[in-house]
């Protein structure tokens, strides 16, 4: 999927500048986009999934059996101050995803900018900056290796390509 992805990139883009989430698979789909256009990727710790903490890498079935409590919180997706133990909460998170890509929004007018992260960080930002709504980033749940494309009308970003994985099949 990151080799069709990054071929897909260098035929339909001319990216500029390329970032990604330091994370192994984000990583490795950047390297595979760099491969095909001949950019250096940078990484920005900031693009990197919510932290889970203490229940990094459990199953739903898992966590909803060990964290009944929490996972009944968990559900409520406008509930911006659910915590995971020992990491961080949905409004740090969604924070922090602010403060990684409000610089690279700059950065993208009048250029193509690639940046290669995560579901959640991508459905946090899109809500945020499209909705009003802050617990509509379930609402923008992407696949591996799809493209969601943001052009910019003045300061108002404008979605043209979401979830896009025609170039996978």
């Amino acid at each position: 999927q990151a080799e069709r992805l990054g071929a897909h990139i260098a035929a339909a883009y001319t990216v500029e500048r390329l970032y990604a989430s330091p994370l192994r698979r984000a990583w490795l789909t950047a390297q595979a986009i760099a491969a095909r256009t001949g950019l250096v990727p940078m990484a920005r710790d900031d693009l990197r999934e919510i932290h889970f903490g203490d229940l990094e890498g459990l199953a739903i079935s898992e966590f909803a059996e060990r964290h009944p409590d929490l996972y009944a919180r968990w559900s409520d997706m406008a509930d911006l101050d659910l915590r995971w133990p020992g990491g961080e909460s949905r409004a740090e998170f969604r924070a922090r995803v602010r403060r990684a890509l409000e610089p690279l929004e700059a950065e993208s007018r009048g250029r193509t900018v690639a940046v290669v992260c995560h579901g959640g960080v991508i459905g946090s930002y899109l809500a945020g900056r499209l909705t009003a709504d802050p617990g509509g980033w379930r609402a923008y749940g992407v696949r591996n290796c799809s493209v969601t494309e943001l052009r910019w009308r003045g300061d108002a970003p404008v979605m043209v390509v979401y979830d896009d994985i025609a170039h996978l099949e």
